[in-house]
């Protein structure tokens, strides 16, 4: 009489990670399994990554019992590396760049004991150079009515695209329709 016993692989990934532009990332993957009477002898594990919005996924590394293999012709192939033990593995990505802001994929397989796959989207700040400040040369008109340029703003080199607030008496200045800036 054969009896099989099926069990179930559960993963546990963050959903997010953020990461400054040029540091590493470390992207976690933990697994465990359920429903049968010991671990898999053999446990393969896959990670994929996809652009956000990309149906598209290519894998950048396998591992099983015998061997690791970091996928070559990719943009992780120098910049990768995964270590494993029995209750997860990691992903290392060296020199984080703004195209790896994308969803990496952790895939494990046990074999009897079933497969599951979660992800971590990693998100990419740079933080910006020094915002440059230049006032208006010409000064600001006293009989004017109308609301007049007094100063221009901005910071290069931010990713996403910085926020720039203004203040006027500690007070934040917000944005109207047909105007800048108003005071509160």
């Amino acid at each position: 009489m054969c009896l099989s016993v099926w069990g179930k692989v559960e993963v546990t990934m963050n959903d997010n990670l953020e990461v400054y532009l040029g540091d590493p990332a470390e992207i976690p993957c933990q697994y465990s399994f359920t429903g049968v009477d010991e671990e898999p002898s053999r446990v393969m594990i896959q990670w994929f990554v996809r652009a956000a919005g990309n149906g598209l996924r290519m894998r950048i590394f396998y591992s099983d019992v015998s061997q690791q293999i970091i996928d070559n012709n990719t943009d992780y192939s120098g910049r990768i590396e995964v270590t494993s033990d029995q209750r997860g593995t990691t992903l290392l990505i060296q020199n984080v760049q703004l195209s790896d802001e994308k969803e990496f994929f952790c895939q494990v397989n046990g074999l009897a004991a079933g497969n599951a796959e979660r992800k971590t989207h990693l998100r990419v700040f740079a933080p910006p150079e020094a915002p440059v400040i230049e006032a208006v040369p010409t000064g600001i008109s006293v009989t004017n009515t109308m609301p007049s340029k007094v100063a221009s703003c901005e910071a290069r080199n931010g990713f996403p695209k910085p926020n720039i607030t203004w203040y006027r008496n500690d007070e934040p200045l917000v944005p109207t329709a047909g105007r800048k800036y108003y005071p509160l």
